[in-house]
């Protein structure tokens, strides 16, 4: 029997039934990869492109502040993605949540910062859009308000 087994390895017959088994997993793995995760992806990344999109139309190229109001604990996570995709798609211009001197780290310290600046601090800081993401605790929906501040009239020199 060991005769047998070793003119079979040598004889290369098992390399068709070896790649046969690699085809049909790859096969059924990519099938299950675009039925189930593909779609996941999309529908992610065009929630992200919709988020962008409000982003950069806000701040209509110039700096933003951003507000959070009525975060629960639970959805720290969400107040953080906001606050990240907005720096990331508003590069370069400046995104603030609070004082910029303050470190922040986690949403608990961005909350504890986060405050409702006057006009006189947002065109002091180069933000004169503001964008407040308002939680309902009520209904669980997150509204987005724009409020764009004007400049003042230029100071007499």
């Amino acid at each position: 029997m060991p005769n047998v087994v070793a003119s079979f390895r040598r004889s290369g017959a098992w390399l068709l039934p070896a790649v046969v088994s690699i085809c049909v997993a790859l096969g059924v793995g990519f099938d299950l990869h675009e039925r189930f995760f593909t779609p996941g992806v999309q529908n992610a990344t065009k929630h992200y492109l919709d988020f962008d999109s409000e982003i950069v139309s806000a701040a209509q190229g110039d700096g933003i502040f951003l507000r959070f109001a009525n975060f629960p604990p639970a959805l720290a996570w969400m107040g953080l993605d906001f606050y990240s995709r907005a720096v990331y798609s508003a590069y370069p211009r400046r995104v603030l949540a609070s004082d910029p001197r303050t470190p922040i780290f986690d949403f608990d310290q961005l909350q504890a910062a986060n405050f409702d600046p006057d006009a006189l601090w947002l065109l002091h800081n180069q933000t004169p859009v503001e964008a407040s993401y308002l939680y309902d605790p009520a209904t669980g929906n997150i509204s987005l308000t724009v409020q764009r501040v004007a400049a003042g009239p230029p100071r007499a020199r």
